[in-house]
């Protein structure tokens, strides 16, 4: 891997079998969106795809950094743990509510490319706010 600033990668996660495209909506929210849930992005994230199997990368400097700013956070109000974890609760009760009613059992194989978008493109907002803490 290049390493273009101080900051040397360290592995967050190895995850076989993993779906491209469903791996960018939390992988961007990582870097992009989950300021709105705790006040902090990532520096900088880097996905390693191998087949279908992704490895991630996080600055290491900047992994102790993000987790000091959300315990910091924590310590000073108990409160906001406690909602972001109801949230993310809530919400991935939701998220397998709609999957379970709108894609298990389904004949996937019959249904047209317009149906399958529109499932998917139905839970990625979902998905997006789950992994944004509810935000």
């Amino acid at each position: 891997m290049v390493q273009r600033d101080e900051d040397p990668w360290m592995l967050a996660e190895d995850i076989p079998n993993m779906d491209f495209f469903s791996a960018q909506i939390w992988l961007r929210m990582y870097v992009d969106s989950i300021e709105n849930a705790v006040g902090r992005n990532y520096q900088k994230i880097l996905a390693v795809f191998k087949g279908t199997d992704l490895k991630f990368y996080y600055g290491r400097q900047d992994t102790l950094d993000f987790a000091r700013h959300v315990l910091q956070k924590i310590d000073e109000d108990p409160a906001f743990g406690h909602e972001i974890n109801r949230n993310i609760v809530t919400l991935s009760d939701a998220m397998t509510d709609y999957t379970r009613h709108h894609i298990y059992g389904k004949n996937l194989n019959r249904k047209t490319n317009e149906e399958l978008w529109g499932c998917s493109s139905h839970s990625w907002p979902r998905t997006r706010r789950c992994m944004n803490g509810g935000v």
